[in-house]
């Protein structure tokens, strides 16, 4: 009898099992969908998924085990008012078991900030000359930060200092300040700032130009009008 041949078959015909095998493991996991943002405002957040209408779903903050659902006909479940620690990274584990023990885990990383970022302005003039001011300053913490005149977004950036050239328009222009952080905290300030470009004119002038004064009368009120 040829054992190497028989040996050879033997090898190929594993060889050929083998993916099917793995296959076979790893399709036996239940399918898990669920999205958490890295940031959050909340000191509590609900956390909403789907799965196989067969599964439970275990969850686990910073390694501890603190919820279990099981998933509905239509594959969904839910874990509402998940409590969260302020100021820190909480570790989120979501584990989804099948009827038959298959698990498939997805982590998340959740920080919880409900502090407002501060705009810090400089000094500016209410009052100027030229139709544009720039308005320099920072922010307590990187955020988004727009810029607002009479009501119409002008621009909007990711930053923590600034210096901004703003157009404004003759007269009074209401500016308005918003930042955004990573959390969706929100503060604004709101900025009144008058631009006249124009100078001075006199109307209704008494006496008007080109006025005679006869000799020995040469004092008189004179009267006008201008802004």
């Amino acid at each position: 009898m040829n054992y190497t041949r028989l040996t050879a078959i033997f090898m190929i015909q594993l060889f050929m099992l083998l993916p099917f095998t793995l296959a076979d493991t790893s399709s036996g996991s239940s399918s898990l969908n669920v999205q958490i943002p890295p940031y959050t405002n909340k000191a509590r957040i609900d956390i909403n998924g789907t799965t196989d209408s067969s599964s439970v779903v275990e969850l686990f903050i910073n390694n501890v085990k603190v919820r279990q659902a099981s998933a509905n006909p239509q594959g969904t479940f839910n874990f509402l008012n998940v409590e969260l620690s302020k100021f820190t990274i909480n570790q989120i584990r979501l584990d989804a078991i099948d009827a038959e023990g298959g698990i498939n885990s997805k982590s998340f990383q959740i920080e919880v900030d409900t502090v407002k970022p501060e705009i810090n302005l400089k000094e500016y003039s209410k009052l100027v000359t030229e139709s544009s001011i720039t308005l320099e300053g920072s922010l307590s913490e990187e955020a988004f930060l727009e810029f607002y005149v009479n009501e119409e977004l002008i621009t909007g950036n990711n930053l923590k200092d600034f210096s901004e050239s703003i157009n404004l328009e003759e007269g009074y222009n209401t500016i308005k300040l918003r930042a955004i952080d990573k959390a969706e905290n929100t503060n604004e300030i709101t900025l009144t700032i008058n631009s006249d470009t124009e100078a001075p004119t006199f109307d209704a002038i008494d006496p008007p130009t080109g006025s005679f004064f006869y000799e020995g009368n040469t004092q008189t009120d004179i009267k006008g009008m201008t802004e």
